[in-house]
């Protein structure tokens, strides 16, 4: 994100918790990369996400950085997920390590797979509720 779009998230924030912004706060948040790296929507998401689950907490930095790592799947846990599944599928190697993050082509194709799996489980559910009836 860029400074103008750090201060519309702080704004829009601000008539959640009645924080202050200003030039000093944009600044601090643009200074770490992972803010930089965010996309605005990602942000609004996290933000939107945060004060709809939470009536006292703060919304800070950390909540975009943890919300940004998982939906783009960079978490520890979702990237160990993302390379057993690849591996299981045959698009990357067996000795691929568990740590190392799949490419943004393996991992969109994934996605697919997975919204393939999930259509066809409701297509079995409905199958099989409407033998049930």
């Amino acid at each position: 994100m860029n400074k103008k779009e750090i201060a519309q998230l702080l704004t829009i924030a601000s008539g959640f918790d009645r924080r202050q912004v200003d030039a000093v706060t944009v600044e601090s948040w643009h200074l770490i990369p992972a803010i930089r790296d965010a996309d605005y929507e990602d942000a609004l998401a996290a933000l939107l996400a945060h004060v709809a689950t939470q009536t006292k907490e703060y919304f800070t930095v950390a909540h975009v950085v943890a919300h940004t790592q998982i939906s783009s799947r960079q978490t520890k846990e979702l990237i160990a997920a993302d390379v057993r599944s690849a591996r299981a599928r045959g698009l990357i190697p067996l000795d691929w390590e568990d740590t190392e993050p799949v490419s943004d082509e393996i991992r969109n194709r994934l996605a697919q797979l997975r919204d393939h799996d999930r259509q066809v489980a409701r297509e079995i559910e409905a199958a099989e509720d409407g033998e049930a009836a």
